[in-house]
């Protein structure tokens, strides 16, 4: 991975907060029923992003890092990779755990500065072959993945910083 700015310290380090929206479709990646559903996490559009908790994330630098740690403002849980076709999850995981390492390719999260425009993919650390991928067809409620990286509309998002 690119190795980009990074934070030093002990403890990971707030960046900013943001709704994740699918270029696919313009929905929101949702943390279905505020936790404990199947699928976990969804592509959802409940038409106030700003303030709704399920789609709200917070962005945090990993220490020594270029990843960053993606966080449910809803119930404090980390989004995680299991492996590649496997749904994406938010859980209670030690923030030093692999799986709950993302990069953000295509804009420095670290700098601070942000453009609502900016189209980005979202890496796993543990699984880098791997992205976010809003699960086929347009439907609301559709499941979020962790797939293979092909490019497609799917796999790219925009970070709204709030």
């Amino acid at each position: 991975m690119p190795e980009e700015t990074s934070f030093s310290g002990h403890e990971p380090q707030y960046i900013f907060k943001c709704n994740i929206r699918t270029e696919l479709n313009g929905k929101f990646v949702d943390l279905a029923g505020g936790g404990g559903m199947e699928p976990p996490v969804i592509a959802f559009d409940t038409g106030n992003p700003a303030t709704n908790p399920n789609q709200i994330w917070l962005i945090l630098g990993v220490p020594n890092k270029s990843a960053v740690l993606i966080q449910s403002l809803a119930n404090g849980e980390y989004l995680v990779a299991r492996g590649n076709g496997q749904r994406l999850r938010a859980q209670q995981v030690d923030w030093r755990d692999e799986s709950a390492h993302w990069y953000i390719e295509g804009g420095d999260v670290h700098s601070g500065e942000w453009d609502w425009e900016t189209k980005v993919k979202i890496r796993s650390s543990k699984y880098p072959d791997c992205v976010f991928d809003q699960e086929g067809g347009f439907g609301q409620g559709a499941p979020m993945l962790i797939w293979t990286d092909h490019g497609g509309p799917n796999q790219i998002f925009k970070l709204w910083k709030r």
